[in-house]
Parts: structure tokens; C-alpha cells; sequence
């Protein structure tokens, strides 16, 4: 049950979670009901009473609203959880339908027909197909999933991001919410408990031992989060089932598999890169296929740092030869320069340093390779015979 009880928002009003943070960035503590709902305006006014909390007639801050005003990373899955709170339908559905009993993700539900069918249980006075798009896309847009699309309906999960950054201050905004609507003990030596038990960790697709050890990094208490489901529990890790390598306050790390369509919002913005970006891809993998046969294991990496909103991934990781690839469809010098700042820049991340290299469809002129060479970054490059070569006496091929 919604931790609100018997509260209820229009689930077939669609509302759009990032002008919402701006909006509600904009409260400060004082204001009236009044003064709220003009601040949201009339696409969010409703949301006044449900995502903003009163004491004596006035607002009082809490985490949420300062996510909002700082444009935190946890901003968003704040306001989604946020949401659920507010209304014990929509805490039905994401806690009873779409996620499983271990508080993860049901892939096979996250799907708008299915869900539909499931909400005329939930729903039975309201037209279900519009509810059942609004809250798959709230998933979307608070950043826990990355759907599938058919046209511009969600048909599945494409690929699942990291949550454990927000745990910390979802502890505190949960249980700062249960306290003031008086239905939570005023003082507990365990809070992460009380957020478990209003199933808090459902909410941003965790299993309660990843909220608990997500909550613990927060606190300083662990230096890493080790896998995000043990084989026998959930199912072994897969491509399409992320691990989480680091939670922490100031960065979030998963690894993921390559697979046919890993394309990221960073890397289309446009459509000439979304060209790019889907030309780029066969060759990862068949690079992929050419270092497994090697003996090699490759995958992705997910990085997601403090005070971001969206996360980065590197296109290639060697986990076997601790190498670093960037991938690009063309070996112009633009490409080039754009590969290496985002090497140095995933470089960063890595626990250990990693040998890095720029792979192309073809080897670089000269002068690239030389600029590559002169910031200690390797080539690769496929060759006339489909095989793969690089500058760096084998090392990465």
C-alpha cells in the first residue's frame, strides 16, 4: 500500500517529470497551498497537496525539493517515487505487477498491451490504455529503464540503468514522509528498514540486499557493491541483466553487456550520428567476436557521476586485457579527437587504469596515428581481409 494510504492522482494525465523538477525547484519553504499551485501552473497544480509537504498551512522542505533545486542526479527517481507515494493505485501496479518478489524488474510485464490487461483489474472504472503508457514512461523518464519502441509505444526493456545513487536520499525522503504524515515511529535506529518495509526498493527496480548495500555505500560503510543478483536467486548475469560494479554518492558503475543495438542517447544527438552510431556498431561486433575467439571477455561499461542526469558508456572493455576501445564508423580526424576526449573522460571511472585504443573500419593517416600515439592511445583497425590489426604490438588484437 502507498505509503500516502488512500491518496489518488489522474493516472491518465500524463506529467512530464522533468518540467516538474523545475517547477518545484522554484518552492521554498513558507509558501502557501496557494502559492504552490501557482508555481507548478496548470499542468501540475494538482500535485500541490500530494508531492509537496505542509506544517500549520505552510510548506516545509525535504529531500525531494532540495534534488530539485540542485539538479541533483536523484532528482527524478526522487519525483517518481515521490508519485507513487501519492497514490496507492499506482504503488499497486509498480509493486504487485511490475516488479517481481524480489523487487526487480518483471521484463516480461513491461509491455503497454500487457499492462493494459492488468490494469482494468486495478483500474476497473477508467480507460487503462493511456494510465498504462503514462506509467511505462515514467520508468523511461526517471531514467530506471530504457524501453523498447514500436513506433512510440513501449513494447519492452531495452536496457536497465543504475539506481543505487539515489538510495541514500530516498532513505531519507521516504522516511522523512512516513514521520510528518505520522505513519512512522519519530525516531528508528534503522531507517533503511522502514523505507524496505514500505517496499521503497521495488520502486527503483532493486532487490532489498541492493537497497541495503546501496544505502551502506551512501553511508561510507562499503567500498563496493558486488553483483547485482547471485546466480541461484535471480538468474546468472547476462547482457540483458546489468551489474552493478560501484554505488556510491559520487558515482554509479554498471556493467552491460554489447549487444546488437547498444546505441545512447549521448551518442545520437543528431542524425548524422545516429548514422554513426548504427554503423559503428557492427563493427563492435564483430571486434567482439574476433577478441572472444581470442580467449577475451568484452563488455560495456555504464558510468552515471554526481550531479549528472544521464549516464555515459563506453562502447568496449576488455575485462580479460584490461583495454579500453572507443569505436567509430569513420577514421576522419573529427572522429578521432571525439574518441579521444571520450577515452580520457571514461578513463576516469576505471578502478584500474586500462591500456586505450580508437578502433576504426579502416587504418588512420598518419598524422592521426601520430595524434593518437602522442596522448598514449593505441589503433585498431580491420584490414582488406576482415581481420583485425593495431599499433601496439598485439595488444589488442
Amino acid at each position: 500500500m502507498s505509503p500516502v494510504g488512500k491518496g489518488e492522482l489522474s493516472l491518465t494525465k500524463f506529467y512530464r517529470l522533468r518540467e516538474l523538477i523545475t517547477e518545484l525547484a522554484t518552492v521554498v519553504p513558507g509558501m502557501s497551498v496557494d502559492s504552490v499551485r501557482r508555481l507548478l501552473g496548470s499542468g501540475h497544480k494538482e500535485l500541490a497537496d500530494d508531492l509537496v509537504l505542509y506544517a500549520g498551512g505552510r510548506s516545509i522542505d525535504d529531500p525531494l525539493l532540495a534534488s530539485c533545486r540542485a539538479r541533483s542526479a536523484d532528482a527524478l527517481l526522487l519525483l517518481w517515487a515521490g508519485l507513487v507515494m501519492a497514490d496507492h493505485r499506482l504503488a499497486s501496479v509498480v509493486e504487485d505487477v511490475l516488479t517481481d518478489t524480489h523487487g526487480k524488474l518483471r521484463e516480461s510485464e513491461f509491455e503497454t498491451n500487457r499492462l493494459e490487461v492488468e490494469l482494468k483489474r486495478v483500474l476497473p472504472d477508467m480507460g487503462t490504455r493511456k494510465a498504462a503508457t503514462n506509467i511505462l514512461s515514467y520508468y523511461r523518464d526517471s531514467g530506471i529503464v530504457v524501453p523498447h519502441l514500436q513506433g512510440k509505444t513501449i513494447v519492452g526493456v531495452r536496457r536497465r540503468n543504475p539506481t543505487g545513487h539515489a538510495v541514500p536520499a530516498l532513505v531519507t525522503y521516504v522516511v522523512m514522509r512516513l514521520r510528518h504524515l505520522r505513519l512512522a515511529p519519530t525516531a528508528t535506529s534503522d531507517d533503511v528498514r522502514e523505507a524496505l518495509q514500505v517496499r521503497a526498493n521495488k520502486w527503483i527496480d532493486l532487490s532489498p540486499d541492493e537497497f541495503r548495500a546501496a544505502a551502506a555505500l551512501g553511508a561510507g560503510r562499503l567500498p563496493l557493491l558486488v553483483s547485482q543478483s547471485s546466480g541461484a536467486r535471480h538468474g546468472p548475469t547476462s547482457s540483458r541483466q546489468p551489474r552493478v560494479v560501484t554505488a556510491s554518492a559520487d558515482l554509479s558503475v554498471v556493467e552491460v553487456g554489447i549487444e546488437a543495438q547498444n546505441v545512447d542517447q549521448f551518442a545520437v544527438s543528431g542524425a548524422a550520428d545516429r548514422i554513426a552510431a548504427r554503423r559503428e556498431q557492427p563493427l563492435v561486433l564483430a571486434y567482439k567476436k574476433w577478441m572472444e575467439g581470442k580467449g577475451s571477455t568484452l563488455i560495456r561499461f555504464r558510468f552515471l557521476p554526481k550531479g549528472e542526469v544521464d549516464a555515459i558508456s563506453c562502447d568496449i572493455y576488455d575485462k580479460t586485457r584490461n583495454n579500453l576501445v572507443e569505436a567509430k564508423a569513420t577514421d576522419s580526424r573529427s572522429a578521432i579527437r571525439m574518441a579521444i576526449g571520450q577515452l580520457i573522460d571514461y578513463s576516469r571511472y576505471m578502478p584500474n587504469q586500462p591500456r586505450l585504443a580508437v578502433l576504426t573500419p579502416s587504418r588512420p593517416r598518419a598524422d592521426l596515428e601520430a595524434l593518437l600515439k602522442s596522448v598514449g592511445i593505441a589503433a585498431v583497425w580491420r584490414d582488406s581481409s576482415n581481420e583485425f590489426r593495431d599499433n601496439s604490438g598485439g595488444s589488442f588484437v
